[in-house]
């Protein structure tokens, strides 16, 4: 079998010999990110033939493609240079987004030459970042942290992996839909991040149509209770812009706000008397008062859930995903209208009168100190006993 082994070895060489002289010479291509700035594309040509045009084809991820046409130069001795220059902001891409870049080279014997496509990831390379690739509820979670430690990685990666499931139970996403995630060492460093490229937090997240999920984590020791709040409302807004596309712009706020503060906390909020009617958190821009109206929008999604269950949860989620607006949506999987869901709402969640909270909070001690009382008054009432 040996000599097999060698006629394949040296067919293989032969065919990989006259692809690269077919294709007139040796070609490198690179790109070089200086982050928040710009995106350099070289392509570097050993060739005996002139080459006559260069394009460049950007495509970056959710983007339309672009082509450039680079004036290539000769550096002497069969070598050839083009380089394109690409400014992020002045482009209007995204930081962190992923973006695909192919050669075509034509040469003056008239030989059209393509390099094979390949990608770079326009990332912060103001840190060193650790990584952590892995599976999670059928997603493909990727984390990056800066520093010596793994631990805020690996505490990350378990939130994420409960937060994942959680959500794929409600609204699932195709298998090993890609989930990055950046820790940063600090809000400022992270608001940085975003300023750099003509972004910034909008009502305490980011925005989901970056394509990551950006948080903090500032201490190693503390990194599992920095991010076990913060963590799942940004997945949550991530995953619902995933799963919605252009129609998480028009999901009512309620919904979207409330199910990222939900699975964020699950803590229960108490609807005051000058709450936000539920007709303006149906609307898909925050309320001017966003950080009660979240609240609220908690409350909210916590009160579907244990009224009418996880399904009914799930049945909006997907109804929210396609489009379908507040009312029908509400009306269609809970039958009934959004005035009626907010009475009820309303009347399970506005704060009780002091005496009743009081009770409720209390009524087993008030129940044993009664009994004692009764208790008392039986052992002095019976006959016998002492006047």
């Amino acid at each position: 079998m040996k000599w097999y082994s060698l006629v394949v070895t040296l067919f293989i060489w032969l065919a990989l010999t006259v692809g690269v002289g077919a294709q007139g010479g040796q070609f490198e291509s690179e790109a070089a990110v200086t982050f928040g700035q710009r995106i350099v594309f070289t392509l570097t040509a050993v060739t005996d033939e002139p080459l006559t045009t260069v394009t460049l084809t950007i495509q970056p991820t959710h983007f339309p493609p672009q082509t450039e046409t680079v004036t290539p130069r000769q550096l002497g001795d069969g070598r050839w240079q083009a380089q394109y220059v690409l400014e992020p902001q002045a482009a209007g891409l995204p930081p962190f987004v992923t973006i695909t870049y192919e050669w075509q080279v034509n040469t003056s014997s008239g030989e059209t030459i393509t390099i094979p496509a390949q990608t770079v990831a326009y990332q912060d390379d103001r840190f060193a970042w650790k990584k952590i690739e892995q599976a999670a509820a059928g997603t493909a979670v990727t984390i990056f942290w800066p520093g010596e430690s793994d631990k805020p990685g690996r505490d990350a990666f378990v939130i994420a992996q409960q937060t994942a499931a959680q959500l794929q139970e409600l609204l699932p996403l195709p298998a090993a839909t890609p989930l990055p995630i950046f820790l940063y060492p600090s809000t400022a460093d992270l608001r940085a991040a975003l300023r750099l490229n003509g972004h910034d937090w909008a009502q305490g997240h980011t925005d989901p149509a970056l394509g990551v999920v950006l948080v903090t984590a500032v201490n190693s020791k503390t990194a599992a209770d920095d991010l076990r709040g913060p963590l799942p409302h940004e997945i949550t807004h991530f995953w619902l812009y995933q799963a919605a596309g252009p129609h998480y712009a028009d999901m009512p706020y309620w919904f979207k706000e409330g199910l990222a503060v939900w699975l964020a906390s699950g803590d229960t909020y108490e609807a005051t008397a000058d709450s936000q009617s539920l007709t303006n958190l149906c609307r898909a821009d925050p309320p001017a008062d966003w950080e009660m109206a979240a609240a609220q929008s908690g409350t909210l999604v916590q009160f579907v859930d244990e009224q009418y269950g996880r399904e009914a949860l799930a049945l909006l989620a997907a109804a929210f995903a396609q489009g379908a607006d507040c009312e029908t949506a509400v009306s269609s999987i809970m039958g009934q209208s959004v005035a009626e869901l907010e009475a009820s709402w309303l009347a399970n969640t506005q704060p009780r009168p002091t005496a009743v909270r009081f009770v409720q909070q209390h009524g087993m001690w008030l129940l044993l100190l009664l009994a004692g009382f009764v208790l008392m008054g039986l052992l002095v009432m019976r006959p016998g006993g002492k006047n």
